[in-house]
């Protein structure tokens, strides 16, 4: 990303609204008024706008990206343009010309938006997730007899089957697959972590792979049904006899996960509903 052309592109930032660029790199251009930062950031090598709300205070007030605008507004054509065949400098034309077209009015300070856009982002956000997870899982739900039930949260996404239940969880690192025992409460069960019983049952530790640090939240979806395709076939290797209410190796699965020369924990083993906030969309990114 050439940090000069970005300035030029988004000149007007600060000849009109009164922004003043405030960090220029490589990866990185910020342009800051009393409440609003504008930043334009390298992400897999292609432009990203973040728009960042902040009250006078200085407290953060969400986060929202120039795409998530322009398809809240209802531009698709905007959105459905062909940016694979753009340049970097062409799209940071584009995304320059959007900004000035669809966010004028929080450019000119006036947030009175804000709240409902910052909702209805995190909104869709889930509904993606749900579908995703879904779509996803419906092999193995029919194959091992299980039911959606609403979760605690909008994060949390239960299956019951006659004897256990799957969980399946959006936080800050992901994904994250556990089972129980059939229980009347998901917080009274014992969890266990699909990652903890695919070690257990294969003795041995293995790093996982691929990293998930500063996704964004525009392409966190896709992370998602990546780590429901390796996660999947997992869940129906190893995680079958749990899910068919077999657990008589629970005992040896309990001590494998207490044991940190099997395993470094690096939270406790028991899911904890204070750990999965939907606080952590807002800040739109999915990091280890």
């Amino acid at each position: 990303m050439d940090p000069d052309l970005i300035v030029e592109q988004f000149a007007f930032l600060q000849t009109d609204f009164g922004f003043v660029l405030t960090s220029e790199s490589d990866e990185q251009v910020t342009f800051t008024a009393p409440q609003l930062l504008v930043e334009v950031v390298q992400y897999r090598n292609r432009p990203v706008v973040r728009l960042r709300h902040s009250n006078c205070e200085g407290r953060p007030l969400g986060t929202v990206l120039l795409n998530e605008v322009v398809e809240i507004r209802g531009d698709r054509a905007s959105q459905a343009v062909e940016r694979l065949a753009m340049t970097d400098d062409e799209e940071s034309a584009h995304s320059a010309e959007l900004l000035r077209k669809y966010c004028e009015p929080m450019l000119r300070g006036d947030f009175s938006e804000w709240d409902v856009l910052v909702e209805t982002v995190s909104r869709q956000f889930i509904d993606d997730y749900h579908r995703s997870v879904r779509d996803a899982l419906r092999p193995v739900l029919a194959e091992f007899a299980l039911l959606e039930e609403e979760g605690p949260r909008a994060e949390v996404m239960l299956f019951r089957g006659e004897q256990s239940t799957l969980m399946v969880i959006l936080d800050g690192a992901g994904l994250e697959f556990s089972i129980a025992a059939d229980q009347p409460e998901w917080t009274q069960g014992e969890w266990f972590r699909l990652s903890d019983i695919v070690e257990f049952k294969r003795q041995r530790l293995e790093p996982r792979q691929g990293s998930y640090n500063r996704v964004f939240r525009y392409d966190a979806i896709g992370y998602v049904r990546k780590q429901l395709d390796a996660a999947i076939p997992l869940l129906r290797e190893y995680g079958q006899e749990l899910l068919h209410g077999d657990f008589s190796e629970v005992s040896e699965l309990r001590e494998f996960c207490r044991d940190p020369e099997l395993y470094a924990r690096s939270h406790d083993w028991f899911i904890d509903p204070a750990l999965f906030p939907l606080a952590t969309l807002q800040e739109g990114h999915v990091s280890p």
